[in-house]
């Protein structure tokens, strides 16, 4: 009937290629232009955190030793803190602008804008408390040195350029993320698209060879009933979308109505049994995923037999598992005749569960005492199971 070592298709063409390798700040599908309005605001609350933050750390020897600074201090260091206001959003924003930028390039240009912002600060803070103090207490002198602020700002805004990398990366990671999860459901439904196109004509062409050799055999009537049971199946099958999934019920259906099919040609040779609890009927399943297994049953058990074979259908729970069974009592065939013939239907029915359950889903297929039987293992879950945990 089958090969129950058939290989899986070769899918590789349809998972997506791996994304270009990016830099810590030019994560794919960033555009700073088009998003400089929404980094305004990001901008201005980061400031104005660093810009408190700068504030009490000037201001703690004050508050340690209170008795020795004069009460300008405190307004010395709202003035030394006030160019932040304007250096930590513009600081921001060219980080945010160099996101595209070669990487050597970027961090080169940002070195020198902490420089600037540093050395810029710098010189209007002694400017600003230089002012200060001049009209509000002249007698005294502004504690001001060029170099030690520097190096102190230099440190300031290097820390905030850190964070606001560090913003940027994380968006980059949840842009990529998101991506990757895009992608990997497009190669998801690429599979299952080439998996049922891959069953439509396996299963066609099984059915109009069975339809042509009653005509030649010239049992017309036959072939015309056949023929119009056919047409039925394949208006509700077409109409029904291979992607989604479908009730356990609804698959067990399909597989009768493509059974009335075959019976047509194999009359009492061809015998079904299906045995479906009350409560696994509700049960979700991928759409046409017992049907390959049922024609390779058919194909090989049934039709090369002159007496009657049984196909049974089972269905049963095991824990959090779903079970399927689809086996026959087709023990006179030769299976190492049939197996050449039977890769498509076993592989399209694993490669399907491995893309839709990954190691969940699993397909067991090996010859019994009397027959062949293949063992479909999923999760057990319900539609409205499937629509509460979406």
């Amino acid at each position: 009937m089958a090969d129950i070592n058939a290989s899986k298709p070769d899918l590789r063409a349809t998972k997506p290629d791996a994304p270009a390798r990016a830099g810590l700040y030019d994560p794919p599908g960033m555009n700073p232009r088009r998003t400089w309005r929404s980094n305004v605001r990001p901008a201005a609350q980061l400031s104005l955190a660093f810009t408190g933050f700068s504030y009490i750390v000037f201001l703690a020897p004050v508050l340690i030793e209170p008795f020795r600074y004069p009460p300008i201090a405190y307004v010395a260091n709202v003035a030394s803190v006030l160019p932040h206001l304007a250096l930590f959003p513009a600081l921001y924003l060219a980080i945010f602008a160099s996101v595209s930028w070669p990487r050597l390039p970027r961090f080169g240009a940002l070195a020198v804008a902490v420089l600037a912002c540093a050395y810029l600060h710098a010189s209007l803070d002694i400017m600003l408390l230089k002012a200060l103090f001049a009209a509000l207490a002249p007698g005294l002198k502004p504690p001001v040195n060029l170099s030690i602020n520097v190096i102190i700002y230099v440190w300031l805004y290097a820390f905030f350029a850190a964070i606001v990398g560090l913003m940027i990366s994380n968006e980059a990671m949840r842009i990529r993320e998101r991506q990757l999860a895009e992608a990997r459901a497009a190669a998801q439904e690429a599979q299952l698209a080439a998996l049922r196109f891959q069953l439509n004509p396996h299963f066609l062409f099984n059915t109009l060879n069975a339809i042509s050799s009653l005509i030649l055999k010239q049992r017309n009537a036959e072939a015309e009933q056949m023929m119009e049971k056919l047409s039925d199946f394949l208006r509700a099958s077409l109409a029904a979308d291979p992607n989604r999934a479908v009730t356990l019920a609804e698959e067990l259906d399909t597989i009768l109505a493509y059974l009335d099919i075959e019976k047509v040609r194999f009359g009492d040779r061809l015998v079904v049994e299906i045995d479906c609890p009350a409560g696994l009927g509700s049960a979700s399943v991928a759409c046409f995923l017992l049907q390959p297994l049922v024609e390779n049953a058919v194909k090989y058990a049934v039709a090369p037999s002159r007496t009657p074979v049984r196909i049974a259908i089972s269905a049963r729970r095991a824990g959090d598992d779903l079970v399927l069974m689809i086996a026959d009592n087709g023990a006179a065939v030769p299976r190492a005749v049939a197996a050449p013939g039977a890769g498509v239907g076993l592989a399209n029915v694993r490669a399907r569960l491995e893309v839709l359950y990954g190691d969940r889903g699993r397909l067991a297929a090996e010859p019994t005492a009397d027959g062949f039987a293949c063992v479909v293992t999923l999760p057990f879950e319900t539609e409205a199971g499937r629509a509460a945990a979406e």
